[in-house]
């Protein structure tokens, strides 16, 4: 018995190191890039001005858009079963998952490819020939994009998170400042056509660099296996998965793309600049995500509940000792922060408060989608957040006409506070697990 309680405390004590290991690099890597990101948006605002930024931005939030959606939820798949394989040395079924994954984002990379190119080539004298241009780019941006999201689930699941993060969180955005840097001291015309290219340029390089990582760290005995397909329930899996990254978009991209309707240009443009700062205040729980994720999968498969619960209440309290005091930063000096984007931005201070509060409680809740849809709860989650979306829309439908930036704000924020409420306290009331320092009943 004694054996036991040791070998338990042992397994204990190694994941809690784990998850502080892997959470301090996750942390780094991405608040780098956070920063790398803000720098990124910072100077392209001021080599573009106000009006082709918001051009940039709105293409940006659809490439977000429909790379998200390629992805079919293959991302989460992979995040949750590549470490049950691993655990298992189920190499047949990891070599199979794997081909399978690469095959259905190919499919749906063709099709949005092909839709893409007949919409463009439909509605390209009503977007104007700069539009169309910038959104042709965008379809090549999106491959890259959608392979990038599987190949860092992968390396997530095989637990090398440094290597899944640093392509998009380092690599690209510090080559794209390189880029834009080069072509503006070369004396080039900056405007959103060449931005869009350079991230093209930047994009690729970063999918090479990451295709090569997943080469070298896929176990050799799972590329010298037979292929084992279960295309029935990764397929039924997937799909709850899906749903919840389409309605997930609704939720945080349907602002931006309903401002580039109803909205200028210029005022997509500061949305978007505040939308990045208040994005800051999250990555508290994004880094956490990263290493907590394939650790609930693998812990939930072995029932090993009383580490689970240790493990997110561990996550939970970084999350709160990075989000407290990054929300003080922001709230109090907000116009400086804004005022780096340019002038015409301070403007969005208001904008930037409102999303800001919607995101703290994002933060503050804890890895609850990931609790509900590692654990086999996805179907509920989809409907929570299918909730949430719905309410987002219709509040950015009703808002955005008579107050602008502000009703857009207003929408975002309620429908993520929604989101998360709903699902924190089904975390509890059914896995018995508090996902937050803030939990309630």
């Amino acid at each position: 018995m004694g054996t036991i309680v040791q070998s338990q405390r042992l397994k204990g004590h190694a994941s809690a190191s784990q998850i502080a290991k892997g959470g301090a690099l996750a942390f780094l890597i991405q608040g780098s890039g956070a920063l790398l990101q803000l720098l990124t948006d910072v100077l392209a605002a001021r080599l573009l001005g106000a009006a082709p930024f918001g051009l940039y931005a709105l293409v940006a939030a659809w490439i977000y858009v429909l790379s998200l959606l390629g992805t079919l939820g293959l991302n989460f798949l992979l995040l949750r079963f590549v470490p049950t394989y691993l655990a298992q040395q189920d190499w047949g079924c990891l070599h199979g998952l794997l081909r399978r994954c690469t095959r259905w984002a190919c499919l749906a990379i063709l099709a949005i490819t092909a839709t893409g190119a007949v919409l463009l080539t439909l509605f390209r004298p009503a977007l104007g020939e700069t539009a169309a241009a910038a959104f042709g780019i965008a379809l090549m941006i999106i491959p890259l994009q959608i392979f990038s999201s599987l190949r860092q689930a992968i390396l997530r699941g095989f637990n090398k998170i440094g290597r899944a993060l640093s392509p998009e969180y380092l690599l690209r955005p510090s080559l794209f400042i390189l880029l834009l840097m080069a072509a503006h001291l070369q004396g080039w015309r900056l405007d959103a056509l060449m931005a869009l290219l350079l991230y093209l340029g930047a994009a690729f390089f970063a999918f090479a660099v990451g295709a090569f990582w997943q080469y070298r760290h896929t176990p050799v005995s799972t590329r010298h296996s037979t292929p084992i397909y279960h295309d029935g329930y990764w397929l039924k899996t997937a799909m709850p998965l899906l749903l919840i990254i389409g309605l997930n978009l609704i939720s945080s991209r349907i602002d931006v793309i309903m401002l580039g309707f109803l909205a200028d240009a210029g005022q997509v443009g500061i949305y978007s600049a505040a939308s990045r700062i208040a994005d800051v205040v999250v990555f508290g729980l994004v880094a956490a995500n990263a290493v907590v994720a394939p650790m609930i999968a693998r812990l939930h498969a072995t029932r090993q509940h009383a580490e689970l619960q240790k493990i997110v209440l561990l996550a939970g309290k970084g999350i709160a000792l990075f989000t407290t005091p990054v929300a003080m930063i922001i709230i109090l000096f907000g116009h400086e922060i804004l005022n780096l984007f340019g002038n015409d931005f301070s403007a969005g201070y208001t904008v930037l408060v409102i999303l800001m509060s919607g995101q703290i409680v994002n933060a503050l809740a804890g890895p609850v989608g990931h609790l509900m849809t590692m654990t086999g709860h996805q179907v509920k989650a989809a409907k929570m957040v299918g909730v949430s979306a719905l309410l987002n829309l219709a509040l950015n439908g009703a808002l955005i006409p008579h107050f602008g930036v502000i009703g857009a704000a207003l929408a975002t924020a309620v429908s993520t506070a929604t989101w998360n409420l709903l699902m924190m306290r089904f975390v509890y009331a059914e896995l018995k697990i508090r996902s937050s320092l803030f939990y309630y009943r």
